[in-house]
């Protein structure tokens, strides 16, 4: 997959400064364009919180890539899923906690229906919910916002998950 962002602190701040990279927590994580039988776009929203995310997290240790889209997919959307094509890698390098997460990025359909989400406590305190937008431009629009934030953690996820729209949108031309 190839590479379509890199991010560090110093994109938000260029007086920040980096660390010891080698020794920072690893994480991987898959991400997905979700779209449903008319073309809409899964977006997360976490409500209570005030921002919006791709659908998609963590990658459990022993875990394939793919494995861990299908179970974050059915976890936050309530969808099962077919990966119908790769997007990209956006990589983090997230100083300011010392961490560096990967990001594999793809993109999916529902099959079948939906069911319901299976969230976890903290999602659930956020309030996250699913919007279904009709384009992966309102998407971006959604995602603008959360970038607009003070929160360095959510500018970085903002900053990747519209790195993966952008190319998404190449995609879907």
């Amino acid at each position: 997959m190839n590479t379509i962002l890199t991010l560090t602190d110093q994109d938000f701040n260029p007086d920040a400064s980096a660390g010891d990279r080698e020794n920072y927590y690893r994480r991987g994580a898959a991400r997905a364009i979700v779209r449903d039988n008319v073309g809409a776009i899964a977006i997360m929203h976490a409500a209570k919180a005030g921002y919006y995310k791709l659908p998609g997290g963590g990658i459990n240790d022993g875990e394939e890539t793919v494995a861990a889209l299908h179970r974050e997919i059915l976890e936050e959307v309530g969808a099962k899923i077919s990966v119908t094509g790769e997007i990209g890698i956006v990589h983090e390098y997230r100083d300011f906690c010392q961490m560096e997460q990967t990001s594999y990025a793809y993109m999916a359909t529902v099959e079948g229906e939906l069911g319901a989400p299976e969230l976890t406590e903290k999602e659930l305190t956020d309030g996250f919910e699913v919007v279904w937008v009709d384009s992966v431009d309102k998407g971006i629009e959604l995602i603008k916002t959360t970038l607009a934030r003070d929160d360095i953690g959510l500018k970085f996820m903002a900053k990747r998950d519209l790195a993966i729209l952008e190319a998404a949108k190449k995609l879907l031309v």
